[in-house]
């Protein structure tokens, strides 16, 4: 094990910070030591949430859905819809 590390890193500055450096026991209390710190945790929520948001909206390309099929159904028509239209909107335009 490397046991030379923490006396190696304690007191060392890190990011500003002056780190403490220990070999853990299993016992340790942790808190916030500032605004920063939860301002960052309230950020990754945040981004969290944002990701799931994201993974939701992509299930569909997973497939196995009605609702996702009919969707893609609906796609699907929509585009021959309008690529019919433009083939017209072209042939109409060069006579």
């Amino acid at each position: 094990m490397l046991t030379f590390l923490p006396q190696l890193m304690d007191g060392r500055l890190f990011g500003g910070q002056r780190v403490e450096a220990y070999i853990a026991d299993g016992h340790e209390r942790f808190k916030k030591t500032s605004k920063a710190a939860a301002a960052a945790e309230e950020d990754e929520d945040e981004e969290a949430a944002e990701e799931a948001k994201r993974l939701e909206r992509g299930k569909h390309l997973e497939g196995g859905a009605e609702d996702d099929e009919d969707a893609e159904q609906k796609h699907q028509e929509e585009f021959k819809a309008w690529s019919e239209q433009q083939k017209a909107s072209k042939l109409g335009g060069a006579s």
